[in-house]
């Protein structure tokens, strides 16, 4: 039951961030809760399970962008690997505040690649593609990183309001010597 549950919320979050979100005004529109939900997952819970989601994610916004497929795909797992290497060698806890740097590093390099990815337009011209890039593109990049950074508080702290993940731990001080 649990794993329904849980595919039911995944499924849910895909159906807003492609039909819901992207019909809101600026700077609403500039939302994408899929990564937080992604990266929350990878991170926090299981970091396979975290990477099959960014692989059924990504093709799901593919399926439904006007970029080259299989960018998202690729920009989501890439980044999750990235950040995994540097969650098991500089960030070794769960803490709100490694969760908000690996968010804001992951935000930089899904970014950066999906740019670079898109760049593949200017080298191989197709119709109807171009590069996102211009001073809108830069005010919804900060958007996006704002929301996502949002977005892993509320769940950082719902998680911690409702089950014992992360529920500190501190010695008696009658056991200390």
């Amino acid at each position: 039951m649990k794993k329904i549950i849980f595919l039911l919320i995944f499924w849910l979050f895909a159906i807003i961030q492609t039909s819901f979100l992207p019909a809101l005004h600026y700077p609403w529109n500039n939302a994408h809760i899929l990564f937080p939900a992604t990266l929350f997952l990878a991170f926090v819970y299981d970091f396979r399970r975290g990477v099959l989601i960014a692989a059924f994610y990504g093709l799901i916004l593919d399926y439904y962008s006007l970029h080259i497929f299989g960018i998202n795909t690729l920009s989501l797992m890439i980044t999750l690997v990235i950040l995994q290497l540097l969650f098991e060698l500089m960030f070794t806890n769960t803490s709100l505040y490694s969760l908000m740097v690996l968010g804001l590093i992951g935000n930089a390099l899904f970014q950066g690649m999906f740019i670079i990815g898109q760049s593949l337009v200017a080298i191989f011209p197709t119709d109807g593609l171009s590069l996102p890039l211009g001073d809108m593109w830069q005010k919804n990049i900060i958007w996006q990183i704002f929301f996502t950074e949002l977005m892993l508080i509320g769940a950082w702290l719902t998680v911690l309001l409702l089950t014992t993940k992360f529920k500190l731990f501190f010695l008696n001080q009658t056991t200390r010597q």
